[in-house]
């Protein structure tokens, strides 16, 4: 068993981590209404969890899923993974 302490004195943790998912789905959304879907309907949530089990979980029932990658390949790859490839 390994037990790993981090001291964060007065520090609400939980309160920064959501700060910052607001903060990032606010972003988000401003991207997302700069775009000219021309009709095409989409949806969009976030979840949490593992990326990749959670759009194998999510692609149930989508005609269309599309992920981008940022090109590594080979050993580079293998070593840090990617949730493109998975």
């Amino acid at each position: 068993h390994v037990l790993v302490g981090l001291a964060l004195d007065g520090v609400n943790v939980a309160g920064v981590i959501e700060e910052r998912s607001q903060a990032s789905r606010r972003e988000f959304d401003q991207h997302m209404a700069a775009i000219d879907w021309k009709g095409v309907a989409h949806d969009v949530e976030f979840v949490d969890g593992s990326p990749a089990d959670r759009i194998h979980q999510m692609e149930q029932g989508c005609d269309l899923v599309v992920m981008g990658t940022h090109g590594v390949t080979g050993l580079s790859a293998a070593l840090i993974g990617s949730v493109t490839y998975a």
